[in-house]
């Protein structure tokens, strides 16, 4: 059992506490395994992390941190992967500020190196299986009902201004007597976008990371079963 000092929002579906069992050994690693690290060094300038209440923490060397294994594709932010096994031992980064943690292989030039951490174990539950995010995400559903007019805002990149769009028509809808029910569809866990939303008026919300997502980078081309839909 491990006591960790910081929890990342990544972990929220999870509602995890501070005492974690953890497995050393190594096992093979998938995107939104619950894993437990060591913050090995700083960085100036990304050195933050969003706690499940929203709030943000700094993250210091010597913490223990508990994360979400999982990748990124940031243009203006770090790139990295989940490993194919993870041991006690082994080092690894932090990739944004909700707690994916993954093998580093780039930033932008704005960015110091990533915070490096070293793993304690993955998190596992009484059933000493591997705790993930997935195991408590919305389940699928085979198809989307009824639904209130939809209105999509997209983007080209990070900080392109697509949740202030958002948050903006949100708002304006509050305001004139309508209900809104708001959704974050891909990026990087993280509950900061969906709390704006909610601060604007938002009578509902939910993201990828309610679905057991710790982002919406894969591995490889997804293929949806023809009796399978989306996500409720």
């Amino acid at each position: 059992m491990v006591e960790v000092d910081k929890i990342g929002s990544a972990t929220s579906p999870l509602n995890l506490s501070r005492s974690i069992a953890v497995n050393a050994s190594q096992r093979p690693a998938r995107a939104g395994d619950v894993v437990v690290v060591r913050v090995l060094t700083d960085n100036a300038t990304y050195n933050m992390l969003e706690l499940p209440t929203g709030r943000l923490a700094k993250v210091n060397p010597g913490d223990v941190v508990a994360g979400v294994l999982g990748r990124r594709r940031a243009l203006k932010g770090f790139v990295g992967d989940v490993p194919e096994t993870v041991k006690a031992g082994d080092e690894l980064h932090l990739l944004n500020l909700g707690g994916v943690i993954g093998s580093c292989s780039g930033h932008h030039s704005s960015l110091n190196d990533a915070i490096k951490v070293e793993v304690i174990g993955l998190a596992q539950n009484g059933s000493a299986a591997t705790q993930n995010i997935g195991d408590a995400g919305l389940p699928l559903r085979e198809k989307l009902g009824v639904s209130a007019p939809l209105i999509v805002v997209a983007g080209s990149c990070i900080n392109s201004g697509k949740t202030y769009a958002a948050t903006e028509i949100i708002q304006v809808a509050t305001r004139n007597g309508l209900r809104v029910a708001a959704a974050k569809l891909s990026g990087i866990a993280c509950l900061r976008d969906t709390l704006n939303m909610a601060d604007h008026g938002a009578v509902a919300t939910a993201s990828f990371l309610d679905c057991g997502l710790p982002s919406t980078v894969v591995s490889k081309i997804y293929r949806r079963s023809p009796k399978r839909s989306l996500r409720g």
